[in-house]
């Protein structure tokens, strides 16, 4: 049976290991200073990417020698990398990226990312290598193509991944990746469409949470998984590795006619060790290898070196394969319909099968005449993640009109009420006659011969308008 790669496998850790050894001499280079759109990379004032020139200049110095580890990168905008050529994933296997970066629910599309090598170690994805406590959250990628190729050498190797090639010591939450094509060629290939290998060795944890594959196609010579293609576990502990209200929808992996090739609708297989999984599920994903001593499997495709712990997942599958998963439990595609309540509260019913639910989780803050909610849960469905109520100026009035039909505006109130599940309205406007506060009077005494004061006060904060 064909097993070199599992040496090869555990071979990464310990090359991850020198290379961070030497990034404390390395510090951070001019890039940091001025390439981005502004910040400083502390959590308050993180490096800011909002167009592709910035993401570029991050890719170029990471792999020019800098981990950003302890720095913030906050992304601003969608990155559509149409039509942009030579582009590059954000770390090797000699230089891995080690900060933290938030997509603020925005995405990166059309990206078109080709590493190839005749020998050596190749690395493929949005993210090349996530390393030493680094994280990415709250990022989309969509129709992206992805391809790692080495050579058949025994110690060659190709790591391709929708985000990440290679994951270690890191957190990914609230990313996705949808509609992309996922490709590892040469010899010992691990291609995943959300991850292509993820590890953990000592005290480690590498953890993956509010994570999502979908509709995405992977094509692969050994390990391949609709989320992720293979995991090495070389602590003690089953969830040093460990997926929490993750989910593989509707993939296809493929290791074609190769022998002993690894297949699963989730994780192609495990190098060594466990993984757990908790509150996740597979449905309908493809999973294809019809060489000599293939394995294809549902939550993973082989299990001889380490299993799958599964807690609460769900499973349908319409093409007979293996479990391969410790209490994952069958469904049929009309339960997968109505299944967000089993799962708790991060989903909600989808129409085919459960997708991510958002509850806003609003700060309120005021400028002027205008307040302002903003959400600080990841996936935020709302425009920049906020939404705005603003005083307007009044119409109708009159120097001697004493009805009370004067229309005093809240612009923007109807999408408020309805993002924040408040029930404002004009009548909470306060009127103030000239700079004396302490005048208030009625809506309808306000005269155009004189200035007036409106406020509203919302959650402990207050616009004003002067008209």
């Amino acid at each position: 049976m064909k097993r070199k790669t599992k040496t090869k496998a555990l071979s990464w850790l310990l090359s991850l290991v020198l290379v961070l050894s030497l990034v404390p001499s390395l510090g951070l280079t001019a890039y940091a200073a001025n390439a981005y759109s502004g910040g400083t990379g502390t959590q308050p004032d993180p490096y800011l990417i909002s167009k592709v020139d910035d993401w570029k200049a991050l890719a170029t110095a990471v792999n020019d020698g800098t981990d950003y580890s302890g720095k913030y990168f906050k992304q601003t905008a969608n990155l559509d990398m149409n039509g942009v050529d030579g582009l590059a994933p954000v770390g090797t296997m000699d230089a891995s990226f080690a900060g933290n970066y938030n997509g603020s629910g925005f995405e990166i599309s059309n990206a078109t990312i080709n590493v190839g090598m005749t020998s050596g170690e190749a690395v493929a994805g949005i993210f090349g290598v996530l390393t030493g406590g680094g994280s990415i959250s709250n990022l989309k990628v969509k129709s992206a193509a992805i391809t790692a190729t080495t050579g058949t050498g025994g110690w060659d190797s190709a790591y391709a991944g929708g985000l990440v090639a290679l994951a270690e010591n890191c957190t990914v939450t609230s990313c996705s990746v949808s509609n992309s094509t996922i490709t590892a060629s040469g010899s010992n290939t691990f291609a995943g469409a959300f991850v292509g290998f993820a590890g953990a060795e000592n005290s480690e944890k590498t953890a993956f949470s509010k994570c999502a594959s979908e509709n995405n196609t992977v094509n692969t010579v050994d390990y391949g998984g609709g989320f992720i293609g293979a995991i090495v576990n070389e602590t003690s502990s089953d969830d040093a590795i460990s997926f929490t209200d993750c989910y593989s929808a509707k993939n296809s992996t493929d290791a074609g006619t190769h022998n002993y090739g690894t297949v699963g609708a989730f994780i192609g297989g495990s190098q060594g060790g466990n993984v757990t999984a908790q509150n996740c599920f597979v449905y309908d994903c493809n999973s294809t290898a019809t060489g000599t001593g293939a394995f294809k499997g549902i939550f993973a495709g082989d299990i001889t070196y380490g299993t799958v712990k599964a807690t609460n997942c769900y499973y349908y599958d319409t093409h007979e394969l293996t479990v391969n998963a410790e209490s994952a439990i069958s469904k049929t595609a009309d339960e997968m319909k109505s299944l967000a309540s089993a799962l708790g509260d991060t989903f909600t019913d989808g129409e085919l099968y459960p997708v991510f639910g958002h509850k806003h989780s609003f700060t309120y803050s005021a400028n002027g005449a205008t307040i302002t909610a903003t959400c600080s849960e990841a996936n935020c469905d709302l425009t920049d993640s906020k939404v705005t109520l603003t005083i307007g100026d009044p119409a109708n009035i009159y120097a001697n009109d004493n009805s009370s039909s004067h229309e005093f505006t809240l612009e923007g109130l109807d999408d408020f009420n309805s993002a924040t599940g408040l029930q404002v309205s004009a009548d909470n406007i306060v009127y103030y006659k000239g700079d004396n506060i302490t005048n208030q009077i009625r809506e309808n005494d306000v005269r155009s011969s004189t200035t007036y004061r409106a406020r509203l006060t919302v959650n402990g904060v207050r616009a004003e308008h002067s008209f």
